[in-house]
């Protein structure tokens, strides 16, 4: 019994002294100051975020939140070890909407990207992470133009642009006019060939294509690429000697007349080898040969070897190359290894296809490369 008193004496002074504590805090508060209540207020984070590389550069596109507080877009990345940041406003209109913006002047790279929405009160989003990388100007050597060729005829430069490439939108051609001035045109995709008049003949051309690619941001450009110009030399002071089927007549002369119905009939009392000389009138740079085979009968028998020669006169005569002419009635062109000063040309033809001691031919030309 006197063991049950003393444990319920305890119980009713330590229930007096929580009581008289109570008491005492209700009058003093000495940390109320520290303990305010402010609850956390989380708006309505970015959605859909995605992203497009581009040389030194990225766009990232994201859906704005449907939340109307929202009044910017605070986007944070980190760059060369330092933190980088941009704001983008958000108007009344862009709510829910998709918006995108440009970084540029990025090193090439991977990046994470951390989006967060604002209200401008202090209250925030919970980010959104969006991994994006960023392309090395080297990609770039990657870009190949559009095949391209130039001509030059009748005082004006003609160059003929291939516009199937996927992707491409055009061009840009750097030349020098007739006054000396160096000078760029613009050619759209729809043009897959354009003259220029005031081109100065002998002097270079350089162009680059440009393409876009869905999956890369921005105009893609490839690198200036030399243009080859060729010019196709007049035949008109041209005396072309050898030997030749007297009694049909078909001499030479045929083969610099610019006319393929016509033909140079080699003399059938002589067999392979039946040389070619062409006197061309004045110094040329030569840079290749055009033949055209005859054009009456397949069957007759085509051109098969040739060798071609060149010389300052026409005694001494260097030898440049010699080819088999592909069989067929197409125009050919024969480049030669460089380009070489001439004024003679001796072409030494060597067989044909059909196996004879003879044949016939229509045309042989000669153009230089600028």
């Amino acid at each position: 019994m006197k063991n049950i008193r003393k444990v319920n004496k305890l119980i009713w002074v330590m229930t007096v002294l929580f009581i008289l504590g109570l008491a005492g805090c209700s009058d003093d508060k000495p940390y109320s100051d520290y303990f305010t209540y402010s609850p956390i207020e989380y708006i309505g984070k970015v959605d859909s975020v995605s992203y497009l590389s581009g040389v030194n550069k990225v766009r990232l596109t994201w859906k704005v939140s449907t939340d109307p507080s929202v009044k910017s877009l605070e986007i944070s990345w980190l760059e060369d070890g330092g933190d980088k940041e941009m704001s983008v406003d958000v108007d009344e209109n862009q709510i829910g909407e998709y918006m995108n913006v440009e970084i540029t002047d990025l090193s090439a790279g991977s990046y994470t990207f951390f989006l967060v929405s604002s209200d401008g009160k202090g209250n925030s989003s919970v980010p959104v992470e969006l991994f994006a990388s960023v392309l090395d100007p080297s990609y770039l050597d990657l870009i190949q133009p559009v095949l391209a060729s130039g001509e030059y005829v009748d005082n004006s430069l003609i160059i003929t642009l291939s516009n199937e490439e996927e992707g491409y939108i055009g061009s840009e051609v750097f030349y020098t006019n007739t006054n000396n001035e160096e000078v760029s045109v613009l050619v759209d995709e729809e043009n897959a060939e354009f003259i220029i008049e005031d081109y100065k003949l002998g002097t270079g051309v350089t162009y680059l294509s440009n393409f876009n690619d869905p999956e890369v941001l921005g105009t893609l450009s490839s690198k200036e690429t030399n243009l080859q110009v060729r010019l196709e030399f007049s035949k008109e002071e041209w005396i072309a000697s050898a030997d030749y089927d007297e009694p049909s007549n078909r001499g030479s002369w045929n083969v610099i007349d610019a006319n393929p119905s016509t033909v140079w009939h080699m003399s059938k009392l002589m067999q392979y080898p039946h040389p070619l000389d062409i006197d061309m009138g004045t110094v040329q740079t030569v840079s290749g040969l055009t033949f055209l085979q005859r054009q009456d009968n397949i069957n007759y028998g085509l051109v098969k070897l040739v060798e071609i020669q060149t010389g300052s006169d026409d005694v001494n005569w260097i030898s440049q190359k010699e080819v088999e002419l592909p069989f067929t009635q197409d125009p050919i062109s024969i480049p030669l290894e460089a380009s070489v000063e001439a004024r003679y040309l001796r072409i030494i033809f060597k067989s044909d296809y059909k196996g004879g001691d003879f044949t016939a031919i229509s045309e042989v030309g000669a153009y230089a490369i600028y």
